[in-house]
């Protein structure tokens, strides 16, 4: 139940299925009066609430108008699921002496600076001080929403770009280890009339395929844990709220740890296309 002005559904954009809304008498008079929403209106009265009456706090209220649905899935608990009453009677049934919040709407969207202004100077007309009086704007509240997600997202990516950096020399260190452990095998692929690039290749390829079924790993688990997010979200909250990585973001992942086996590997693949052939063969 929440008590509102006349504007508020215009505010709102609420549109009226039938009956009106609230008005400016009702308020100055505090009449017992309510607005409902579909939710109300279907389930309470089998779509006829109009005229009838509704018991509040052990009070009858006149229903004198039925709001529209707001979405396709008219639901208990959701937006369709109210109640508006005029302010002062909803101040005087919950023992409000002062209204505290108010809220305003404007016409256009790129005069919320000087709208803000403009309540701001009448405001401190009224009191004097600005320490009486706060002024929140929903753009402004966006806005710190936006910098604290943009801050999050930083923060992920770095963490995200020291692990790839870590599992990177991870992979480097694989290589060079087997680079070392393989010496006499390349001194003998050399022997037998291999190339510079065609050990380069192998080794570079080696460590792009450790990096690519590492990532290839790493995209399961991703997917498993989304299921099972899913599922505990669907339990604790009883909300069907499905988290999924895209197709693309899979890819992108898969190609990034591809990258970085290539990155990474190409040190000990160099290393290994350098040696000489008589060396690596004596080598023990």
């Amino acid at each position: 139940m929440t008590g509102t002005g006349e504007d508020y559904m215009v505010m709102k954009k609420f549109t009226l299925e039938s009956g009106r809304y609230i008005t400016y008498v009702d308020i100055d008079r505090r009449n017992k009066v309510a607005v409902v929403g579909a939710y109300i209106n279907n389930e309470w009265y089998g779509g006829e609430a109009l005229g009838k009456t509704l018991r509040i706090g052990g009070q009858l209220y006149e229903i004198v108008g039925v709001l529209n649905a707001e979405t396709d899935e008219i639901e208990e608990g959701g937006g369709d699921d109210a109640i508006y009453i005029p302010y002062s009677v909803a101040a005087k049934y919950a023992g409000i002496r002062n209204i505290s919040s108010y809220t305003f709407g404007i016409a256009n969207e790129d005069l919320v600076k000087e709208s803000k202004q403009i309540i701001d100077d009448k405001l401190y007309e009224v009191f004097g001080d600005q320490d009486a009086y706060r002024i929140i704007s929903l753009t402004e509240l966006l806005s710190m929403m936006s910098s604290m997600v943009d801050i999050m997202i930083t923060i992920l990516a770095a963490i995200a770009g020291i692990s790839l950096v870590v599992g990177g020399i991870g992979i480097m260190n694989i290589m060079l280890v087997s680079v070392s452990e393989r010496t006499r095998e390349i001194g003998i692929r050399k022997a037998l009339g291999a190339k510079r690039h065609h050990i380069l290749q192998q080794f570079v390829i080696e460590a792009a395929t450790t990096s690519a079924i590492g990532g290839l790993i790493g995209i399961g688990l991703g997917y498993a844990l989304s299921d099972l997010a899913s599922r505990i979200i669907v339990v604790a909250l009883e909300e069907e709220i499905v988290v999924a990585a895209s197709a693309s973001a899979a890819f992108g992942a898969f190609a990034i740890s591809a990258a970085i086996g290539i990155l990474f590997g190409y040190l000990p693949a160099r290393k290994a296309a350098r040696l000489n052939p008589i060396d690596a063969l004596r080598y023990e």
